[in-house]
């Protein structure tokens, strides 16, 4: 009987130990887990407060976005507006200041553009200049791209222009677009002839000039009926068969029509527009 005591002692014992270590195994796993729960937590909320948002709607990190301006005379200065900003929605913003610059070049490098960029206090921002877009809430900084011709350019000419803007701090992203610009000029003005036999009348209708006309006529077919007010104080030049005057542009109201008259030498000629009177601006 005494001996069957002790074992249940030492059986006890041997239980009550075991069941310890279970439940510190269990503490050991608890805490573990627990843990890497922390430690889970801490680096999400990190990657979380640090999200870097640098974002633009006329450019983007592809390069994919291309804009056609096909409205543009090729005369008057184009003005393109856009601008960049640190968000995505209210809540998602970039808490750091962001400092970048912006660059626009001309890809055919046809030096026949000047290319300026504006910031909303109109002050020039030079390319590569470097551009801050403070932190810690919403904000946006906008810009005016301009483009003006440095010569008179032709009907359906061509442009192609990057528009690069990129973040140097605290991350690097580039944003890029392409412009293409194509010169569409309204009709400056519409020119139409009536024969009356031994002379013909040149009918003007001015829509919107840009220009003097510069006119040339056949001086072996025609003679220029000079009392007219539009000629009076223009010079006519002689260049062999050919003479030529100028009309200008202040002379001639903006939809209004004028006539010029031009006596024919011989009543039997006939007289074309564009090859024995020529029109050109």
């Amino acid at each position: 009987m005494r001996i069957s005591k002790n074992k249940m002692k030492v059986n006890k014992k041997i239980f009550i130990a075991l069941f310890i270590l279970m439940l510190i195994l269990l503490a050991l796993l608890i805490y573990r887990a627990a843990a890497k729960y922390v430690i889970r937590s801490k680096n999400t909320h990190v990657q979380e407060s640090s999200e870097f948002y640098f974002e633009s709607k006329i450019a983007d990190a592809n390069g994919t976005k291309e804009y056609t301006i096909n409205d543009w005379d090729g005369i008057e200065t184009k003005k393109i507006g856009f601008s960049i900003k640190n968000y995505i929605d209210i809540l998602q913003y970039t808490n750091e200041n962001i400092t970048y610059n912006i660059n626009v070049t001309d890809v055919d490098s046809t030096n026949l553009l000047n290319l300026k960029i504006y910031n909303s206090s109109n002050k020039e921002i030079v390319s590569g200049e470097e551009q801050t877009l403070k932190g810690g809430q919403n904000r946006e900084n906008e810009y005016e791209l301009q483009v003006q011709p440095k010569t008179r350019l032709e009907e359906n000419q061509e442009f192609n222009l990057k528009l690069t803007i990129k973040s140097t701090q605290p991350y690097t992203k580039e944003l890029t677009c392409t412009l293409k610009f194509i010169v569409n000029k309204p009709k400056e003005y519409k020119a139409s002839f009536i024969n009356y036999g031994d002379y013909v009348v040149l009918n003007l209708v001015n829509y919107q000039l840009y220009s003097n006309i510069n006119v040339k006529y056949d001086n072996t077919k025609l003679i220029l009926d000079e009392s007219n007010s539009l000629i009076n104080g223009t010079s006519i030049t002689t260049n062999g068969t050919q003479n030529s005057f100028s009309i200008s542009k202040e002379k001639l109201q903006t939809n209004h029509n004028y006539e010029i008259l031009f006596i024919k030498i011989s009543e039997s000629t006939t007289i074309e527009l564009g090859k024995d009177i020529i029109l050109e601006t």
